[in-house]
């Protein structure tokens, strides 16, 4: 896709180089998120995916990744289970998606902004 972002990362030996798209962060995040207890869901943001929608991007991931070389800014969208405390669970999600996008991308993560869209209320069984 010629619309697609790619990071270069640095090869000391010399033998070629490696690119990283958004494709590949989005899936990291969305997989450390919800990793996390307490999220039921990474959740669709209708005025993102409309402007994704617009630029071209798929954006109805619940997902934004914005990179900047070697750095990245991450918006993430998500449903939580009734009974958790949201400011904990987040704070869980900011620290899991920035640990796992440093260590599998080896890029810096300079913001996780978690929105909390709705909250799952479980069905009592009959």
């Amino acid at each position: 896709m010629a619309d697609e972002k790619y990071i270069n990362t640095e090869n000391t030996e010399d033998i070629g180089e490696v690119k990283i798209s958004e494709e590949a962060i989005t899936t990291i995040v969305i997989n450390a998120a919800m990793e996390v207890e307490g999220v039921t869901a990474v959740s669709h943001n209708i005025v993102s995916d409309i402007k994704g929608i617009i630029a071209r991007k798929g954006a109805r991931s619940g997902v934004r990744v914005a990179m900047s070389g070697e750095e990245v800014d991450i918006d993430l969208t998500l449903t939580l289970a009734f009974d958790v405390s949201m400011p904990e669970v987040a704070a869980k999600v900011q620290q899991s998606v920035k640990n796992a996008v440093e260590s599998m991308a080896g890029m810096t993560v300079r913001k996780v902004n978690i929105r909390i869209q709705a909250v799952e209320v479980k069905q009592q069984e009959q």
